[in-house]
């Protein structure tokens, strides 16, 4: 059959790629067929949690991904498909600093006008409470900005990006724990995007999983998971190696930075379907805010080829030099806290 234009509320988000269209002839099928199981697009909308952004682009992306997940679960071109015979995992991943949140857990939040202090990053807190033994004393956290600025000009980001996790070697996981979850508790979650979170929520209510790829250290990032209401193992960052109880300094791959990202995804996936004890496992979208920290992964995503349906990569405030024509760009700056 022949593919047409999505419906109005969604029309944006498909404007800049043919691969971003459904069969509108196709959808009175799926729907009837979701209906007789009970999961009409309409009743699970009615049924999931409020939307409280005013940002439009969150229902356009909502639809898109909830319409291709009914049509892989009801409907295929040959008329059959393994999820009516097994079990279909769908999920989403996603991008941490700038994606879910304003700002970076890890370096802090600064206006930049005013040059106010909005939230202390974890890598400060951190070395201030002695966690670092490279960096102790009252002048360690000085001392790690400039290490890590000239470590960056000279040997570029991805060895920056290692140094920041590296730097905690000798020091116990559950040092962390009680600054992370206050520091979430207090302060963080006052600045996740009201858009990311409804849509969270959303999806999460659809029967489609929220799992987190960020560059920030896993011990710092996990500590999202009870505000994200996902398992802490689905939230993944830079991960140390372990010399028995301790941290060492070894990066425990796949190191989630630019195309590791990628291959942390596909790892996760493969973890999925043993877990779940399927081959049937569906990444529907990818949400990025960095060219250059998620441009590969969110390229990877809008290519893969779905039983039915297109996937979606969505880069949210984005510093892509020029547009690409497979992701879907959006601006959000409405916070949960506003």
């Amino acid at each position: 059959m022949n593919s047409a234009p999505v419906p109005h509320s969604i029309a944006r988000a498909v404007q800049s790629s043919r691969r971003w269209t459904v069969s509108l002839s196709r959808l009175p099928t799926a729907l009837a067929l979701s209906a007789a199981l009970g999961l009409t697009f309409a009743a699970t909308v009615g049924c999931a949690p409020p939307m409280i952004t005013d940002e439009a682009h969150a229902k356009e992306i909502l639809d898109h991904i909830e319409q291709t997940r009914l049509y892989i679960e009801n409907y295929s071109r040959q008329g059959s498909h393994p999820c009516a015979e097994e079990k279909c995992v769908f999920v989403t991943f996603w991008d941490f600093d700038g994606t879910i949140i304003h700002g970076d857990i890890t370096d802090g939040l600064t206006d930049p006008q005013s040059g106010e202090v909005e939230y202390k990053g974890l890598e400060q807190l951190s070395i201030e409470a002695g966690i670092a033994p490279r960096y102790l004393g009252e002048d360690g956290f000085a001392r790690y900005r400039q290490d890590y600025d000239r470590l960056e000009a000279s040997k570029g980001h991805a060895e920056a990006y290692a140094y920041i996790a590296q730097i905690f070697a000798g020091a116990r996981p559950s040092e962390f724990e009680t600054i992370v979850d206050a520091h979430f508790a207090q302060r963080l979650t006052k600045y996740y995007f009201q858009s990311s979170i409804d849509i969270i929520r959303r999806l999460q209510h659809n029967g489609v999983q929220t799992r987190v790829v960020s560059a920030s250290p896993t011990f710092f990032v996990r500590g999202a998971a009870e505000s994200l209401g996902v398992p802490p193992e689905w939230i993944t960052g830079v991960e140390l190696e372990m010399n028995g109880e301790f941290l060492s300094d070894q990066i425990k791959p796949p190191f989630n930075y630019a195309a590791g990202k990628t291959e942390r995804i596909k790892y996760e996936v493969e973890k999925i379907k043993q877990a779940e004890q399927t081959e049937h496992v569906y990444v529907l979208a990818g949400f990025g805010n960095s060219h250059h920290t998620d441009g590969d992964f969110l390229d990877w995503i809008a290519a893969q080829k779905l039983p039915d349906g297109s996937p979606l990569s969505v880069m949210i405030n984005g510093d892509s030099p020029e547009p690409n024509p497979a992701w879907r760009y959006v601006e959000q700056k409405q916070l949960v806290s506003e």
